[in-house]
């Protein structure tokens, strides 16, 4: 996922960059080609970009902790704790589970166990859409409709998440949330609006909304509320991925909204079936001239064999 946003990000500036530039040169008078796009429609990016994964802290000294603060083991200790379990530490249902800190902290426990623990994870489907209507400031006609059109052709499924199964560990790390990390969920109470979970077949499903983040040029994979548990795209990564047209870019600024997750888990506590949902605002400032602000949605869904 994160690669093919990149990929239209910078398919994007480059076509507001040029506007721009001409319209410094010749006064908003703006002529300019269309934007690379392979057979089917999706935007072509430039070999740098196709080859950076997320970026990624180390995660290795820090310590975790729970919905309440309290000091959480770290997993190599949890797997000496296991006895042979081969499904992962067990999570025992609390029932009912009662407020959002508890019902935060048993998701955590439940969802950080699918990398490390599942047999496989199976991406359903993934569908990339545009959440209302863009906002191009001056830009001239002819570019917005040549942005909407990129646009268009980016969104819809993605054909490489239909049914695409993964059993190794680096790539459960790689593909399901949050991308390239060894975890799945940093939220605490604090970083959401809501939380329920209703008893089903001795389990629960959990239903997380989150709480937005304002749009920002300091994203922060982990930090925040979103980035907590959604697989999103930072800043620092569109310009990591821009190469020598960095400085066309201009200021990036990504902002998130509506980030709902609901996980199904079983009376074993573990998630067999995750949906996730969320909105992104990208927000830039194209050479210092020309402003723009667009909301896209990202839904995907995961199922998962123990």
């Amino acid at each position: 996922m994160t690669k093919k946003i990149i990929a239209l990000v910078l398919a994007l500036c480059f076509v507001f960059a040029f506007a721009a530039c001409k319209k410094d040169k010749d006064n908003g008078d703006t002529t300019t080609g269309e934007p690379n796009t392979s057979a089917n429609g999706e935007t072509v990016a430039n070999d740098e970009s196709t080859d950076a994964e997320p970026a990624s802290g180390d995660e290795s000294t820090e310590a975790e902790t729970d919905a309440s603060g309290n000091t959480v083991a770290p997993e190599e200790t949890k797997k000496d704790n296991q006895g042979g379990n081969q499904g992962g530490s067990t999570v025992t249902p609390a029932k009912p589970l009662s407020g959002t800190a508890e019902i935060v902290s048993y998701f955590n426990t439940a969802i950080n166990n699918v990398k490390p623990h599942s047999k496989s994870i199976t991406s359903k489907y993934l569908k990339n859409s545009q959440a209302g209507k863009a906002d191009f400031g001056n830009l001239p006609g002819g570019v917005q409709n040549l942005a909407n059109k990129l646009i268009a052709q980016n969104m819809g499924e993605d054909a490489s998440k239909k049914n695409a199964t993964y059993t190794s560990a680096a790539d459960k790390n790689k593909y399901f949330p949050v991308e390239g990390q060894t975890w799945s969920s940093k939220l605490t109470a604090a970083n959401v609006s809501s939380a329920t979970a209703t008893p089903k077949n001795g389990g629960y499903v959990i239903t997380i909304k989150v709480k937005p983040d304002a749009t920002t040029d300091k994203v922060v994979i982990g930090g925040g509320n979103t980035p907590k548990a959604f697989s999103v795209v930072t800043p620092d990564q569109i310009y990591a991925n821009a190469g020598n047209a960095k400085s066309l870019i201009g200021d990036v600024k990504i902002g998130f909204r509506n980030g709902k997750i609901v996980a199904t888990v079983d009376a074993n506590g573990h998630v067999t079936d995750a949906k996730y949902y969320f909105e992104w605002n990208l927000s830039l400032v194209a050479v210092k001239s020309i402003s723009v602000s667009i909301w896209f949605g990202i839904e995907q869904e995961f199922a998962i064999k123990w």
